[in-house]
């Protein structure tokens, strides 16, 4: 379920990964693999259209609602090497618009270079899928495997259940969902910048981080496993 408040809190997040966290300076790579990543990450923007820092001003500071990326607009994440692979994320929001409740999907189309080829990964994180007095396999947050990425125009993932296979996660609602998204590819460290963030607009998302049935809820606590 995706209720007005959290529409707002994502629009926060959003305006965050934009501006911030969205650059190819961000990548965590080893130094010889930098000009790699880089390219990587600047033909990946090429491929599709940047989600633009207007529309996320737009959900910030007038009364258009967060409804997901505009058609056809990504957020290229930074790059992360896993064993031989340079893994780069690349992120589309939606918010789909259900009977009785709205249901937010994060798709990652995770590219995954490695030489002398390259592969797609497809994922996508969901809030519950049924209302709030319906009972079903999916109603629950949770991360799925996608074989087929209409909000990818273009490539094709690899072959794996789909589904069948409905990882349930530590999120109590769809804020908490992209969050748990993000340290899956990151770590929790990653999370972490939101309590050192200089605005406090994107530093009062820390609470929400703070209770994360995931993790610890001190701060203390917290710090300790992001520096694990």
């Amino acid at each position: 379920m995706v209720t007005e408040a959290d529409c707002k809190k994502l629009a926060l997040l959003v305006s965050w990964l934009e501006a911030d966290f969205a650059k190819p300076a961000n990548s965590r790579v080893p130094p010889e693999r930098r000009t790699q990543s880089i390219a990587t990450f600047d033909r990946l923007q090429k491929t599709w259209g940047r989600l633009e820092s207007g529309q996320v001003n737009e959900w910030l500071y007038t009364k258009v609602p967060f409804k997901g990326f505009p058609a056809g607009k990504v957020l290229v994440l930074p790059a992360v090497e896993v064993d031989s692979y340079i893994m780069v994320p690349v992120l589309r929001l939606v918010v789909d618009d259900l009977r009785e409740h709205k249901v937010l999907r994060a798709y990652f189309a995770v590219y995954l270079a490695k030489s002398p080829g390259h592969k797609w990964l497809g994922l996508r994180f969901e809030s519950p899928e049924g209302g709030p007095q319906e009972r079903g396999s999916h109603n629950f947050h949770h991360m799925q495997f996608c074989s087929e990425m209409e909000a990818f125009e273009g490539i094709t993932p690899i072959g794996l259940p789909t589904s069948s296979v409905a990882l349930p996660l530590g999120a109590n609602d769809c804020v908490q969902l992209l969050l748990c998204a993000l340290a899956t590819f990151y770590g929790i460290s990653v999370l972490d910048q939101l309590r050192r963030h200089s605005k406090p607009e994107i530093r009062a998302l820390w609470e929400t981080v703070k209770a994360m049935p995931l993790f610890g809820t001190s701060e203390g606590e917290f710090s300790a496993l992001a520096q694990a």
